[in-house]
């Protein structure tokens, strides 16, 4: 990421970038929540799964947990005959295993509008795209329930939405996707067109995929690349230079392992939060790189 110091002041908002694209092998990732839900098949050398079943919730979850993290890959549908949800979850702590309590945030994507007979009344199930906060304990079946009719409660809350067949999903197509996740901010892409954009306050969490009552959908090429905002302060010549990258509103971290820092004067860091000192006015280009744990 890089932005520009003008003559005396410099205040800019965006992203730095990692070194690297990482792949993921789906090997390690299981299946949680209602076990009798679902059918994950994994294929093509570990980088594709395939839900097969036309069943209830159902969520195939990694066992690395993500914040500051670009996110992409494909979702195809190869089926005409339903129309339901597919997506993914993020942010994930649970369910894991079999359990009541549910914790995650949850893109919702069906394909087309339908009325359903439910609880003694018609009601309409809207296509199209729906980013949902979900946290609480739904005993027995109710979190079906919630997310087939996207009724809202404390633990059920609709955040965004996209709704209409225009916005649905559509058969045989690879659809690429992706989220973009801090701890202030999370994008959301299809097929390179922002969907959701929302500033809110993200946990850290394990990603995964989601299908309700919807057979045959693939989810391939995942990769993550490490991610972060960062902003800096005004600064004049012969004043501090410094910057912020965590949003402490937020209360969550950076996982960075390395920082690089290039202040565009021939001057660098590898501190978290470094300060700098311009002794020239000019334009210089800060430059910040970062990189995980695993190197990415």
């Amino acid at each position: 990421m890089k932005f520009v110091l003008p003559l005396f002041f410099l205040l800019q908002v965006s992203f730095a970038y990692s070194q690297c694209l990482k792949s993921i092998d789906f090997s390690s990732w299981r299946q949680q929540g209602n076990l009798t839900q679902g059918s994950w098949i994994i294929s093509n050398n570990n980088r594709t799964i395939t839900q097969t079943e036309n069943l209830k919730t159902t969520f195939y979850v990694g066992q690395n947990e993500y914040i500051n993290t670009n996110i992409t890959g494909t979702i195809r549908v190869n089926d005409t005959d339903d129309d339901d949800y597919v997506g993914f979850v993020f942010g994930y702590n649970n369910p894991i295993s079999t359990t009541d309590n549910h914790d995650y945030w949850l893109f919702a994507w069906k394909k087309g509008t339908q009325q359903d007979y439910v609880d003694g009344q018609y009601i309409l199930i809207n296509g199209g795209y729906s980013l949902i906060r979900v946290e609480g304990s739904f005993p027995e079946n109710e979190i079906d329930k919630a997310i087939w009719t996207h009724t809202q409660d404390s633990r059920f809350t609709i955040v965004d939405k996209k709704w209409g067949n225009q916005y649905g999903w559509e058969s045989y197509k690879e659809h690429t996707f992706q989220l973009k996740l801090t701890p202030s901010r999370v994008q959301i892409y299809i097929d390179g067109e922002v969907i959701f954009d929302v500033r809110d306050c993200f946990r850290s969490g394990k990603f995964g995929f989601f299908n309700y009552s919807q057979e045959a959908v693939e989810y391939s090429n995942f990769n993550y690349t490490v991610l972060s905002d960062f902003s800096a302060q005004n600064t004049c010549v012969n004043h501090d230079f410094s910057s912020i990258i965590d949003n402490p509103l937020c209360g969550e971290s950076s996982n960075f392992a390395s920082y690089e820092w290039n202040f565009g004067d021939g001057t660098v860091s590898t501190q978290k939060l470094p300060t700098h000192v311009y002794s020239k006015a000019g334009e210089y280009t800060v430059t910040l790189v970062v990189a995980d744990a695993e190197g990415c």
